[in-house]
């Protein structure tokens, strides 16, 4: 990592424009790869980390997580932030001649800024001869290496085909050594996500619903493999608990506010569970994690305190037990394994 003295921060940064230190003044910053699971906001995530390391730190180090997506960074400027998104079309032309023009082009746009390339493994197409990738790839690295005082290069994509491409040229895999990985959501965090779209959309999700939910997330996590959907699947679960709550309601007059609004345990379903898991799952003795607001002190409260305002027997203070995580007495729900 390229060590960078503290300074004044200024529109351009933590230094004045004449005082941006460069690659190569004292460490070179390491290129990296940084990989996440599927679902878990990636792009959003490449890019804060990319705003964060070029406007406060200068240099880019890997930084992001996972096992199904990856981020890949390299080189690394000290301009402010200016970010360029990209992907295949923007790169690689239909015919032969234009792809190097094309994508020197869209480097020069992005000089003293960020080029963000998502879905980059289609850079070089898979399972065929791809000239024009190839040529996209190569002039990429010149413009690495050229211009590496004056861009940051995110290339975003999932891991096993972003790793087919760092095969498909060694200039690419020699520059990419260090990976971070970001986590699966656990089922507490999903939880939560469930709960701030039920807020931009005006839901309430009571205790009883919210045991359901996070002893079915717990059930698919345990379960979880390259196709855990994250965010992706909390989405589709919210979306399913619309729809089964107009339904629900249908033939109900008349209508009031809480009808409209309230989620019922039975308006959760997951992709996967059928109904005996589901029995299964509700009649186990589910405790759930929960975090005083006050001291911070952490604690396992039963089903039935869920969504209830409790006090923390430590410091008195009183809080709301909510999107806890699940676990059983005598199991940790962090491994694999579970009811």
């Amino acid at each position: 990592m390229t060590h960078i003295p503290r300074g004044p921060i200024t529109d351009g940064g933590p230094f004045p424009p004449s005082k941006l230190p460069q690659v190569g003044e004292g460490e070179r910053a390491m290129p990296g790869v940084a990989v996440s699971p599927v679902g878990v906001q990636n792009s959003i995530k490449a890019r804060i980390a990319a705003e964060v390391r070029v406007n406060l730190l200068g240099g880019w180090d890997a930084i992001g997580g996972g096992r199904e997506n990856a981020f890949i960074t390299a080189a690394a400027g000290y301009r402010p932030w200016r970010p360029l998104r990209s992907d295949r079309s923007g790169l690689v032309a239909s015919y032969a001649g234009q792809t190097g023009p094309k994508t020197h082009k869209r480097v020069d746009e992005a000089l003293d800024g960020v080029l963000f390339i998502d879905e980059a493994y289609s850079l070089v197409s898979e399972g065929r001869e791809d000239a024009y990738g190839h040529e996209a790839v190569q002039a990429l690295l010149k413009r690495m290496e050229d211009d590496r005082d004056r861009l940051v290069l995110i290339l975003a994509g999932y891991t096993a085909p972003m790793q087919r491409l760092l095969k498909s040229n060694p200039g690419l895999s020699s520059r990419f050594g260090a990976t971070l990985p970001f986590e699966d959501y656990t089922p507490g965090q999903l939880g939560r996500i469930f709960q701030l779209m039920c807020e931009k959309n005006h839901y309430q999700v009571p205790g009883p619903t919210q045991v359901r939910l996070l002893a079915g997330l717990h059930w698919l996590y345990q379960r979880r493999d390259e196709h855990f959907g994250n965010g992706r699947l909390v989405r589709n679960v919210f979306e399913g608990a619309v729809r089964r709550l107009g339904n629900r309601i249908a033939n109900v007059t008349p209508l009031t506010k809480k009808l409209l609004t309230v989620f019922e345990p039975d308006d959760i379903d997951l992709p996967g569970a059928t109904p005996e898991p589901w029995e299964d799952l509700l009649s186990q003795p589910w405790r759930f994690r929960v975090r005083c607001g006050g001291c911070g002190k952490e604690s396992t409260a039963p089903a039935n305190y869920v969504g209830r305002r409790v006090m923390c027997k430590q410091c008195g203070h009183r809080f709301r037990a909510e999107w806890g995580e699940p676990c059983l007495p005598g199991y940790d729900a962090g491994e694999k394994g579970g009811p």
